[in-house]
């Protein structure tokens, strides 16, 4: 593919941004190229477990796909989460290795952050992801994607509390979704709800998406560090051997 060059800020032209886009805290892993303004290849693997066996040849397929050589990649984008403990450490790592292997940068991006662009409509948006444990990882963002709340653990019974006051008119995406408009309902918030994405879900377009656009804004500093916002569940020791 034939790449097109765009003068820095301060220096030689530098590379229109190619992005190479890994998304696995949850139970989608997926791999996405973005370059030239647009995805231009898209691949995915529906696991819950077992991520870090496929990474690698999904990355090897999404790459083959959109005509992209390792040699082109300037950018590594992860979802560091929040969601499956393993699972963000095997997008991370991965990306890491493909940073120190092509030299590219490395950028860590907030899976709920880049759900909630996907799915603005020019309102609020409350976006939410599974934590495995029963409640709901939740965050609301404004209309210009800043963020109203931290991430949050929450339930569709405690959303309303949940959120900031002033708010009219929201958009809710993702894991629970259906619950958390209802919940809002039976707390009797007055929060117009304008649609419920309740098949959305953090992916590797939404993840490369979103790192272009803080690429754009000058702003491709978020660090590769996991969102871990509860410890590791472990399960029980294994007796010793007799």
């Amino acid at each position: 593919m034939t790449l097109e060059s765009a003068k820095g800020h301060d220096g030689p032209p530098a590379k229109t941004p190619v992005i190479l886009g890994l998304e696995a805290s949850g139970d989608l892993l997926a791999a996405a190229v973005w370059a030239d303004g647009a995805v231009q290849n898209h691949q995915a693997h529906a696991a819950r477990h077992g991520h870090a066996a496929h990474i690698a040849t999904l990355v090897e397929q999404v790459m083959k796909t959109a005509a992209v050589d390792f040699t082109d990649i300037t950018y590594v984008a992860a979802g560091r989460g929040p969601g499956s403990f393993t699972g963000i450490r095997v997008a991370l790592a991965a990306a890491k290795g493909f940073c120190l292997a092509t030299g590219a940068e490395g950028m860590g991006i907030n899976g709920l952050a880049a759900l909630a662009g996907h799915c603005n409509r020019g309102v609020p948006v409350l976006v939410s992801a599974e934590t495995r444990r029963g409640p709901c990882y939740a965050q609301c963002f404004d209309s210009d994607g800043s963020a109203l709340t931290p991430i949050l653990e929450t339930t569709p019974a405690d959303i309303a509390a949940s959120l900031p006051a002033g708010l009219s008119e929201l958009v809710i995406a993702g894991w629970q979704a259906d619950e958390l408009a209802a919940g809002l309902m039976e707390a009797g918030s007055g929060i117009l709800v304008e649609a419920v994405h309740t098949e959305a879900r953090v992916d590797a377009t939404h993840i490369a998406t979103c790192a272009a656009a803080l690429i754009e804004a000058d702003d491709a500093g978020e660090v590769m560090t996991p969102l871990y916002l509860a410890p590791a569940f472990l399960g029980p020791a294994k007796q010793a051997e007799k």
